[in-house]
């Protein structure tokens, strides 16, 4: 019975997904619907295969930078969470400006990073998604350390266990559920946090070093590279005069060498 309760458990939602993407791949075709409006089915997944070497490259320079994102604020949120359990004034002091922080646009706050750090510097990507973590792990873990059982706290203290004590044997294995709630809110937020702060540095670095990948990525205009525009007043003209020179026109100034006459 278990067995078929999980088979049923899988089957049904494959079933759901193969119908869902075989009537889309019919309405593309039935409706004639253009690729910019409704790519099918099959075409994504032709893009896919042809660009499996850029997109595993992206994948694994967004991946690095919000694993390591995801690391850093569990890790402090955890840290402060502590110290705001222990001391008492910590928690009217760093709560109102953690929630500050947190109100705060990421793109204003990625803005900032940029100004400091610079667009060829994973730092700024790596501290928007730490921010990110590091508030959802403190609210939570915060919370797990404050809600422990009243029955619990007054069994240590008539035993007369000291803070430390109380703090291991009773307040940690309280939060660790509320730990792992975090995490399961913080990892996706850590991903999209990457995404979003990646955003604005698309154009300023590719993301492969690849000389044939960063041509093709230019051809489509994947990277969002332009090339530089002249400066004001100077015209490149092609070349007319058959030499393998581009000449230049100045503020409407004959080229070099060659007389108006």
């Amino acid at each position: 019975m278990t067995s078929r309760h999980a088979v049923a458990t899988v089957a049904w939602p494959l079933l759901f997904g193969a119908i869902f993407l075989a009537l889309w791949e019919a309405v593309v075709q039935i409706f004639d619907l253009k690729p910019y409006f409704l790519p099918s089915p099959s075409s994504i997944l032709e893009a896919f295969v042809d660009n499996f070497g850029i997109i595993w490259d992206a994948t694994v320079y967004s991946g690095t930078n919000a694993l390591i994102g995801l690391i850093a604020g569990t890790v402090l949120g955890v840290a402060v969470s502590f110290l705001l359990v222990r001391f008492r004034f910590m928690t009217e002091l760093v709560t109102p400006l953690a929630v500050a922080l947190n109100a705060i646009p990421i793109v204003v706050l990625v803005t900032v990073f940029l100004n400091m750090y610079g667009a060829t510097s994973d730092v700024p990507r790596r501290l928007m998604v730490t921010l990110i973590v590091f508030f959802i792990v403190l609210v939570n873990v915060a919370k797990g350390l404050r809600q422990v059982s009243p029955t619990h706290l007054e069994l240590l203290r008539s035993y007369a266990a000291p803070p430390t004590a109380v703090l291991l044997k009773a307040r940690i294995l309280n939060a660790v559920p509320y730990l792992f709630t975090a995490l399961k809110i913080a990892a996706p937020a850590s991903v999209i946090t990457a995404f979003v702060s990646e955003y604005r540095w698309t154009r300023h670095r590719p993301r492969s070093s690849n000389p044939v990948q960063l041509r093709e990525l230019l051809q489509r205009g994947g990277v969002g590279l332009r090339a530089r525009r002249p400066p004001v007043g100077v015209d490149v003209l092609p070349d007319l005069h058959g030499d393998g020179v581009h000449h230049q026109d100045t503020d409407g100034a004959p080229p070099r060498g060659r007389s108006m006459t």
